[in-house]
């Protein structure tokens, strides 16, 4: 999301997906207290769809902790595997997605072994498409 304005077009998409192909529903919906997620439209919709919109204080990352943690987590990962692997600062986005689809399919002792891949789709994911990431590579030209 690059504007704030466009979360509820995205939201919709979102809680459209869920709905079609993992067959749920959103039952809640917690929130930072931002105007984005407290407009008219959206808290109408949330309403329409019986889902709970929970807010947190204005200011206060502590109530949204677990939230706060995991993207923590992600950024430092990121930072840690772009400064180990001297990969320039231009591939953070790239590096971001390799780093958030590894916490995907890594097991997980919060979900009793599984990895959170496993526990949506009900199968282990394959590891076999793995590469190095950022190896060292030499060219070699014949002549």
């Amino acid at each position: 999301m690059k504007h704030r304005f466009e979360f509820f077009e995205i939201y919709t998409t979102f809680r459209a997906l869920v709905k079609t192909q993992y067959s749920a529903i959103i039952k809640c919906f917690r929130c930072d207290f931002y105007g984005e997620y407290t407009s008219n439209k959206f808290y109408e919709l949330l309403v329409l769809n019986g889902t709970i919109h929970q807010t947190s204080c204005t200011y206060t990352f502590e109530q949204n902790r677990v939230a706060e943690r995991k993207h923590r987590h992600i950024i430092k990962t990121t930072r840690s595997l772009l400064l180990s692997t001297f990969v320039l600062s231009e591939f953070w986005e790239e590096n971001g997605l390799t780093i958030i689809s590894l916490i995907n399919i890594i097991i997980s002792s919060y979900i009793s072994g599984f990895s959170p891949f496993e526990k949506l789709y009900g199968y282990a994911p394959n590891y076999s498409s793995f590469k190095v990431f950022c190896c060292t590579c030499f060219l070699f030209v014949l002549m």
